[in-house]
């Protein structure tokens, strides 16, 4: 278990969705001005390491519907210039 205190660092990450993502009903209904040039991202921060988070994500641990279901792969490119951040 990580110890959480004031000051801890965490980490962003963003997670690619596949395009079966944008055809889901709930995505398109939270999503209704949705721009389908654009793929679909699920984005999160976390204490663990990113590739830790993402490996939960796709074994359902702690994880979201739509990153478990749809997770395809991390952007780093999106992210790494934010991390580590500190809350």
């Amino acid at each position: 278990m990580i110890a959480k205190s004031k000051g801890a660092r965490h980490n962003v990450y963003v997670i690619l969705l596949k395009p079966d993502a944008a055809r889901h009903s709930k995505v398109l209904q939270q999503n209704p001005k949705r721009d389908s040039s654009r793929p679909c991202v699920y984005v999160g921060m976390t204490g663990l390491t990113v590739d830790q988070r993402f490996l939960n994500h796709k074994n359902g641990h702690k994880s979201s519907w739509g990153a478990k279901r749809y997770g395809d792969r991390l952007l780093p490119e999106l992210y790494e210039h934010l991390n580590p951040h500190a809350l």
